[in-house]
């Protein structure tokens, strides 16, 4: 409960200019901290010798409210008593900043806590409008990103004196915070610690790394230090509500997912048709096997199963009319080879598959005795129960520096690729297919792309395949 009104003014009375207990100096646009003792007053003083001019007080109590009265003495030299204007005074919970047209004289600031005791940050600023951080940065943001096991918190450099401004994070599991009091009553752990809430302090560094809770919400709040004032404010908050929604698959349409940006798993649902076949059909197409497939219902368990690249799973046990979650996973060091899924669900008996079928195996090989300087022989086995089928073959050089290439696909521009044709092939009664691919240069190193397509409809790939031509065209 505040002290009344009345016995906080005979307090303000007593305490004449120059005659509290603790009388200090502020300093201009530079933050001081104060210690207020429960049922004191303290009362501190600024120099205007500007009339007309721009002034701010801004005050962040830590953790307990006070009372501020901000009184002028107009330092008129003539007057035979200094002549004091009691100016305004302001509750303060947790923080404020007030705007003045400063005039020339001595202001007093006298603070009074309300309840027990507290400290309090003071900041005088000389700033037109105010601190020109609280200007400039009212709107800044911090974007919060999930890779791999980790969550990538960044933001952007302050307008204001980015050179001398410093960072602190505070992590916490249930709210949002507008100072650094309550946290910097606590310890500051380690990243890996569970306690809440969280400091991480970072120095001039615009980003931060955690460990990545699954289903755990966190809340974000940043906040920036001027090396040179040591003003501190909050730059920017965010909320990471832990594991994402899953996402509704429709029936009979083919949904894309990007593990990569998710962290290596994706979650969707999806509800059976009311009336439809008995069977569901479920056709999941990734870049690499590693892929792990759970269906449940609530708490029940319906399939788990590792996956290979092209999957066609049929699931005669889903009821009509019920919803059931699909999750995808997995693991970080594959999440780049199977950054990119395709799934579709349905219970319609008359759809078609529109990618051709592909065997289990879909390595390419090379009969490295028929390579030559412009050339190299690969073979790859033949998708099953076809006939024939339309291939294409892409083939890229290979640069230096890449260590590493897209395992979802090869193909973009045709202007990329030093080879690019297509044709069809018939392979009745084959198990293995073996193409000459030519028109290379001698010393190279190539990436080779083998599509097939099914008529009228889409397309799957076989690995991609690194291999070189011989460094020289002498026969031996």
């Amino acid at each position: 409960m505040l002290v009344p009104w009345v016995k906080f003014v005979g307090i303000l009375l007593a305490a004449k200019f120059g005659g509290s207990e603790n009388s200090n100096v502020l300093p201009a646009d530079k933050q001081t901290t104060i210690f207020l003792p429960k049922g004191a007053i303290k009362s501190y003083r600024f120099s205007s010798t500007v009339e007309n001019g721009s002034l701010s007080i801004t005050v962040v109590t830590c953790p307990h409210p006070i009372r501020m009265s901000v009184k002028l003495n107009r330092n008129d030299s003539s007057a035979a008593v200094y002549p004091i204007e009691i100016g305004p005074v302001f509750d303060v919970d947790e923080a404020l900043t007030t705007n003045f047209t400063s005039r020339e004289g001595v202001y007093i600031l006298d603070f009074f806590p309300a309840h027990d005791d507290t400290h309090l940050n003071v900041y005088v600023g000389t700033e037109i409008g105010g601190p020109a951080v609280f200007q400039q940065e009212k709107h800044s943001k911090i974007t919060v990103h999930k890779k791999r096991k980790e969550l990538v918190v960044k933001w952007r450099p302050s307008l204001v004196d980015p050179q001398n401004t410093e960072y602190c994070l505070i992590i916490d599991n249930k709210q949002l915070f507008k100072t650094l009091c309550l946290t910097n009553r606590n310890r500051e752990p380690k990243k890996s610690d569970g306690v809440y809430p969280r400091k991480i302090c970072v120095g001039e560094k615009l980003q931060c790394r955690l460990k990545a809770d699954s289903g755990e919400s966190r809340y974000f709040s940043l906040f920036a230090t001027n090396k040179q004032s040591n003003l501190t404010y909050l730059y920017g908050t965010e909320t990471s509500t832990g594991r994402s929604k899953p996402s509704a698959l429709k029936d009979g349409k083919w949904t894309l997912a990007n593990l990569k940006k998710t962290g290596g798993e994706v979650n969707f649902k999806y509800r059976v048709a009311k009336t439809g076949g008995n069977v569901v059909r479920m056709f999941i197409i990734s870049c690499e096997s590693g892929l792990k497939l759970k269906i449940y219902r609530r708490d029940k368990v319906i399939l788990t199963r590792n996956l290979t690249k092209h999957n066609v799973i049929l699931l005669n046990t889903l009821e009509n009319g019920y919803k059931y979650n699909i999750k995808l996973k997995t693991s970080a060091k594959d999440v780049d080879n199977n950054s990119r899924i395709q799934i579709l669900v349905t219970s319609k008996s008359q759809f078609e598959f529109p990618f051709p079928q592909m065997p289990n195996d879909t390595r390419i090989i090379e009969y490295k005795s028929l390579k030559t300087c412009s050339s190299v022989t690969i073979g790859w086995l033949v998708p099953p129960q076809t006939k024939s089928a339309h291939y294409c073959f892409f083939v890229k050089e290979k640069d230096e520096n890449e260590t590493a290439f897209d395992k979802c696909g090869l193909r973009r521009r045709i202007t990329d690729f030093v080879v690019h044709y297509c044709k069809e092939i018939d392979h009745q009664n084959q198990k293995v297919l073996i193409e000459k691919v030519a028109y290379l240069a001698p010393g190279k190193n190539y990436v080779i792309q083998v599509v097939v397509k099914k008529p009228y409809l889409k397309s799957l790939s076989y690995d991609l395949f690194q291999t070189s031509t011989l460094r020289s065209c002498k026969k031996y």
